[in-house]
C-alpha cells in the first residue's frame, strides 16, 4: 500500500489541478458576464437617469442576464466531478496504457480482499510503480478555454480598475443608486441650497438631492432661490438655456418658470435694501416683525450675510437683534463681495399658485428629485358690522344695508365689529387699523373665552363712539401664518341729528284787541321733539309814537317772561311731522290799536340724556286795529284774493295783452 503513495499522490494531485481549472473555466465568464451587466447598467443609468423603478426593472433584467450566463456557461462545469479512478483512466488513455495502474490503484486500496492469487496483486501494484516513475501524469492537459476565459476576464477586470480610479464618484454613486438610493451622478455645478417662499427645502448637508414637500399660500406668489457651487466660467456665463423650475400639475399641465442668474452687483443691491427695510422696522415699532416680513427679506440675507439671518429669526421675539442684524449686513457690504464670490446665486418667481404641484429644479447640469408644493388656502374672513344708534334713535337699526362695509352713522353710534372665518380656517390674531383725522391706531381683536370663532372688537375704541367720519382695515393672521389676498377694508360716515324744522301760519294778521286768533304750526324732526314753546312778543306803541316790547302775558313790565308750551308730552318720531292749532286770547294783553304782537315757535328736538337743539320758525306779526281796520284789511285780502284768481283763470285760458 505504501509503494503506490506517490503515484496515488500524483493522481490526486492531477485530480485537485483540473479541479481548480474546471472551476476558474466555469466562475471566470459568470465574473466577466457580472462585471459587464454593471457596465451595462451604469452606462444605461448614467445615459437615461432611471428612476427607482426603472432601476429596479433594470436589476431584474441583470439578474436574469446573470443567471443565463450562469446556467449557459457555469453550471455545466460546476456539476462535473471525477474520481480518483477517473483521473486515473484519463491518463491510461492519455498514454496508451492497459487498465494495469487502475487495477494497481484498486489493490492498493483494499489489500484485505481477497482479488486471487498474492502474486499477481504483487505484480500489478509494482508496475503500477513503475508507471507512476516513468509518465507524466500532467501530459496532455488542456488550458485553452481556461486561458481565453481567464484573458476576457483580465481585461473586463483591468477595465473595472481604471473605472473606480478615474470615476470613483460616479462609481460610488452608482452602487447605491443600486441599492435603490437617491442620489445623483456628480455634475458640475453642485446645489447647495434651496429656498422656496423663506423655507429651506434643500441643504446639500442633509439630503443633497431631495428636497422635502413644502407649502404655499393659494393665489400668492412662489419665490425660489438657489445657491450653487459651480465653476466660475459658469457663473460667469450663466445658464440660461437650463436653469429653470419645472412645476408639473395634478391635471397633467406642465408650467416652466426661468431661473435668473443674480450678478454680484445685483445681490449686492439686494443687501442694500433689505438693510434699509431692517433699519426702518427698528426705528418704528409699529412696523410688525414677523413671519411674513422676514420670509420677504431672509432669503436674500440668508446667502450673502448667514450671521444676519440667524438675528433675523430671532427679531419676532427680540427686536434688539435688528440692530444686530443690521451690523451683520453692514459688515458683508463693506467687505463685498469676499466669500460671495465663491458661489452663484439663481432667483426665480411664479406669480400665482393655483394648485398644489410636483416640482424639479434644474441648474446648469444639475438637477433634484421631484417634491411637491402644497397649496394651503388663504382664511376667507366673514365680517360682521352692527351699528348701536344712541338709545334716543331706535329706529337707525334699521338704516344699514346688510354686508355693506360703507356705513353712515348717527353721530354717537357705537359700531359692533366682528369677524370669523368662512372656510374653517383657525385664527391664530386679528387686528384693527382706525384712521380719522385725529391719526391712526391699531386695536387687537379678541376671541371670547378663547373659542377661536368669533372675533370681537372688545374695550373702548373709535368705533365705541362714533363722533367723527374713520376708515378701518382689518387684518387677519391664521395658525400658518397666513393673510386674506387683500385686507378687508370699511368706512364709516358720520350723520348729523339734524334740528327740527318749524313753521307757522295765520290766517288774519290784523286782529281786534279782545280776539282770539288762531294759529296753524308744523313741526318735524329725525327722532322726536323733547319741547315746543311759543314765544310771545308786544309792541306796544307809546303817546309819543315810539314802541316799546314787552315779552309778558299780561302787559305788565314787572311780570316774568313765559312762553306757552303748545304740546303737553314730548313727541316721538311716529307722532311726526305733527301739526297743530293753537287760539291765542289776546284779551289779557290789555292791547291798543296800533300795538304789534310778534309770534315765534321754538322746537327743540329730543336727543336722550344729551340737551336737544332748538330751531325757531319766522316770526309771524299780529296788528292790532279797531272794527274799521279789521274789515278794510279783510276787504284787502279778497281783493287780492280775487286779483290772482283772475291772472290765473287768465294764465290757463291764455288771454290777456298781446306784446
Amino acid at each position: 500500500m505504501t509503494e503506490l503513495a506517490r503515484t496515488r499522490n500524483q493522481v490526486r494531485a492531477l485530480r485537485r489541478h483540473r479541479q481548480f481549472v474546471r472551476w476558474g473555466t466555469a466562475l471566470a465568464p459568470l465574473v466577466t458576464g457580472g462585471l459587464l451587466t454593471l457596465a451595462a447598467c451604469w452606462l444605461v443609468d448614467f445615459l437615461f437617469q432611471l428612476d427607482a423603478p426603472q432601476r429596479t426593472v433594470m436589476l431584474v433584467v441583470g439578474s436574469l442576464t446573470l443567471l443565463w450566463v450562469f446556467l449557459r456557461y457555469t453550471k455545466p462545469l460546476l456539476s462535473h466531478h471525477e474520481s480518483e479512478v477517473d483521473v486515473a483512466l484519463m491518463v491510461e488513455r492519455q498514454h496508451g496504457l492497459d487498465s494495469d495502474l487502475v487495477a494497481a490503484l484498486q489493490f492498493d486500496a483494499s489489500p484485505a480482499i481477497d482479488f486471487g492469487s498474492p502474486e499477481l496483486r504483487t505484480a500489478v501494484v509494482r508496475h503500477g510503480v513503475d508507471l507512476g516513475k516513468r509518465i507524466d501524469f500532467f501530459e496532455g492537459l488542456s488550458y485553452e478555454q481556461f486561458s481565453r476565459r481567464a484573458f476576457a476576464l483580465a481585461i473586463v477586470v483591468m477595465l473595472a480598475v481604471a473605472s473606480v480610479v478615474v470615476f470613483p464618484d460616479h462609481v460610488r454613486v452608482f452602487f447605491q443608486r443600486l441599492l435603490l438610493g437617491a442620489d445623483h451622478y456628480p455634475t458640475q455645478t453642485v446645489m447647495k441650497t434651496v429656498i422656496i417662499n423663506g423655507s429651506v427645502v434643500l441643504e446639500r448637508a442633509q439630503h443633497p438631492t431631495q428636497p422635502i414637500d413644502c407649502t404655499a399660500a393659494q393665489g400668492q406668489p412662489v419665490s425660489l432661490f438657489v445657491q450653487c457651487i459651480a465653476p466660475r466660467r459658469n457663473q460667469e456665463a450663466g445658464h440660461a438655456a437650463t436653469d429653470e423650475l419645472r412645476m408639473f400639475g395634478s391635471d397633467g399641465g406642465n408650467k416652466v418658470v426661468a431661473l435668473e442668474l443674480l450678478s454680484l452687483a445685483d445681490r449686492l443691491t439686494r443687501l442694500e435694501e433689505a438693510t434699509l427695510r431692517i433699519q426702518e422696522a427698528a426705528g418704528d415699532t409699529s412696523i410688525r416683525v414677523d413671519g411674513m416680513w422676514l420670509d420677504q427679506i431672509a432669503p436674500t440675507v440668508a446667502f450673502d450675510a448667514p450671521l444676519a439671518r440667524t438675528h433675523l429669526e430671532q427679531s419676532p421675539q427680540d427686536r434688539a437683534a435688528l440692530d444686530a442684524a443690521l451690523l451683520e449686513l453692514r459688515r458683508a457690504i463693506g467687505a463685498w463681495p469676499g466669500s460671495a464670490a465663491d458661489f452663484s446665486l439663481h432667483h426665480g418667481q411664479l406669480e400665482r399658485l393655483i394648485e398644489s404641484v410636483e416640482y424639479q429644479v434644474h441648474v446648469g447640469d444639475a438637477w433634484t428629485d421631484p417634491a411637491r408644493i402644497n397649496m394651503i388656502s388663504l382664511p376667507v374672513i366673514a365680517l360682521d358690522l352692527n351699528i348701536v344708534p344712541p338709545k334716543y334713535a331706535t329706529s337707525e337699526r334699521a338704516r344699514k344695508p346688510p354686508g355693506s362695509r360703507q356705513l353712515s352713522v348717527l353721530e354717537g353710534s357705537e359700531v359692533e365689529l366682528s369677524l370669523r372665518a368662512a372656510n374653517d380656517k383657525q385664527i391664530e390674531e386679528a387686528w384693527v387699523r382706525i384712521s380719522s383725522k385725529s391719526g391712526t391706531s391699531r386695536w387687537d381683536l379678541a376671541s371670547p373665552q378663547g373659542e377661536q370663532a368669533v372675533w370681537m372688537l372688545q374695550g373702548s375704541t373709535p368705533l365705541s363712539h362714533v363722533v367723527e367720519e374713520l376708515s378701518f382695515e382689518v387684518h387677519v393672521r391664521d395658525v400658518d401664518g397666513l393673510q386674506p389676498e387683500s385686507p378687508i377694508r370699511g368706512f364709516v360716515r358720520l350723520r348729523t341729528d339734524r334740528p327740527p324744522t318749524a313753521t307757522m301760519e295765520l290766517v288774519h294778521r290784523v286782529v281786534l284787541p279782545t280776539a282770539k286768533p288762531v294759529v296753524g304750526f308744523r313741526v318735524t324732526d329725525d327722532f322726536g321733539i323733547s319741547k315746543l314753546l311759543l314765544h310771545l312778543s308786544v309792541q306796544r306803541t307809546n303817546n309819543d309814537g315810539r314802541s316799546t316790547e314787552t315779552t309778558t302775558e299780561s302787559g305788565s313790565p314787572d311780570e316774568a317772561p313765559r312762553a306757552i308750551p303748545l304740546a303737553a308730552d314730548w313727541l316721538t318720531v311716529d307722532r311726526l311731522p305733527y301739526q297743530g292749532r293753537y287760539a291765542i286770547d289776546m284779551a289779557p294783553l290789555g292791547l291798543d290799536k296800533g300795538d304789534q304782537v310778534k309770534l315765534t315757535l321754538e322746537a327743540i328736538d329730543f336727543r336722550g340724556d344729551d340737551p336737544g337743539k332748538a330751531t325757531t320758525s319766522e316770526p309771524v306779526v299780529l296788528e292790532v286795529s279797531d272794527e274799521a281796520g279789521v274789515l278794510a284789511a279783510i276787504a284787502e285780502a279778497d281783493e287780492n284774493s280775487e286779483e290772482r284768481l283772475t291772472e290765473v283763470i287768465k294764465e290757463q285760458l291764455g288771454i290777456g295783452d298781446s306784446p
